[in-house]
C-alpha cells in the first residue's frame, strides 16, 4: 500500500471470453478482469475501496453462478 497503487486481477482458464465485468473492473485480452485502485491518501480509504471491490466481485460471481 505505501509503495505503490495496488491492483487486483483474475485470469480465467482456457482464455474464456468474457462479455461483461464486475462494477469497477475492466476486461483485458477478453479473459482477464482487472481493478486498479485509486491513488488514496490513507490506508483507511484504501480499505474502504477494497471492501467495495470485493462486494462488487462477489455480486458479479453470484449473478453468473445463480448463487445466493
Amino acid at each position: 500500500f505505501e509503495d505503490k497503487i495496488p491492483n487486483t486481477y483474475i485470469s480465467f482458464v482456457n482464455n474464456r471470453k468474457l462479455s461483461d465485468a464486475p462494477k469497477g473492473f475492466k476486461i483485458e485480452n477478453g479473459y482477464v478482469i482487472r481493478h486498479l485502485y485509486k491513488n488514496t491518501k490513507s490506508k483507511n480509504e484504501f480499505k474502504k475501496e477494497q471492501k467495495e471491490v470485493i462486494e462488487n466481485l462477489n455480486e458479479w460471481v453470484d449473478e453468473k453462478t445463480g448463487s445466493r
